[in-house]
């Protein structure tokens, strides 16, 4: 289970409005061996299939591997392939559950009709701090606190979030490699 460590539309707010007074976390790491180590960066705008959806946060790991494995279906169905890892967007969240989009880069628009189920969108890119988890699904919500600590210690608050799976849940080993971006 992942529940929600932490209100990430809030941390949101205060990361924008710190970067507005010309804060800049850059690469820093604290002296704590627990701490995370925060990337600043510039993500840059993708064309994406888009699957939404909603889950028990008790699924989400199988959920998002499911949503990942339907748009490449329909990416190598289309002839497409895809232009970087999937990405995962929590666009409401509750004590119980969650919805979500899916997203599979793509690097040209598909020339046939879409299933309904998948649209094609483009998803805004912008200057983030990127951060790295590497571990289980369920370390997920650590790797969040930790995350967390970095944008208090640092008024910082953001105004958005994007999972990058590097490595899809759901993998036998159940190791991730899963790079977050905070947006500013």
């Amino acid at each position: 289970m992942r529940p929600v460590p932490i209100d990430r539309r809030l941390l949101l707010t205060g990361l924008a409005a710190a970067l507005a007074l010309g804060c800049s976390p850059a690469v820093a790491q604290d002296a704590d061996p627990g701490a995370i180590v925060g990337t600043e960066m510039m993500v840059p705008q993708r064309t994406v299939l888009a699957y939404d959806g909603r889950t028990a946060w008790t699924d989400a790991e199988q959920a998002l591997a499911a949503s990942f494995a339907r748009l490449r279906a329909v990416a190598g169905q289309l002839g497409l392939n895809p232009s970087g890892p999937p990405i995962a967007d929590y666009t409401d969240e509750s004590e119980t559950d969650f919805a979500f989009r899916a997203m599979l880069p793509v690097a040209v628009a598909p020339t046939a009709a879409l299933p309904s189920d998948v649209r094609l969108v483009s998803l805004p890119g912008g200057a983030a701090i990127r951060f790295v988890h590497e571990g289980s699904f369920a370390e997920l919500e650590v790797t969040y606190e930790r995350i967390d600590d970095y944008l208090v210690a640092r008024g910082l608050e953001p105004n958005r979030s994007l999972e990058e799976y590097r490595k899809d849940p759901g993998t036998p080993d159940a190791t991730l490699t899963v790079d977050i971006f905070i947006f500013r």
